[in-house]
């Protein structure tokens, strides 16, 4: 099943034949390059309030990545 996110873009990746998919949240484009954050959710997973919250933190001056796992 593939969920998608309000204002993230899904990336799908592989680790040891397992195929996961995180979620890629970026403030307004353009301007000079932006250090990343990593963001591993609780045992819920990948959920719109894990989104929201990379989307908090990373405001204009990040690019947040919320990893499957």
């Amino acid at each position: 099943m593939t969920t998608e996110f309000k204002d993230a873009l899904g990336v799908t990746y592989e680790v040891d034949g397992l195929t996961y998919r995180g979620q890629l949240v970026m403030g307004r484009p353009g301007g000079p390059p932006k250090n990343g954050l990593l963001i591993a959710p609780n045992f819920f997973g990948v959920t719109q309030e894990m989104v929201d919250r990379a989307r908090t933190l990373a405001s204009d001056r990040y690019v947040a990545f919320v990893v499957d796992m």
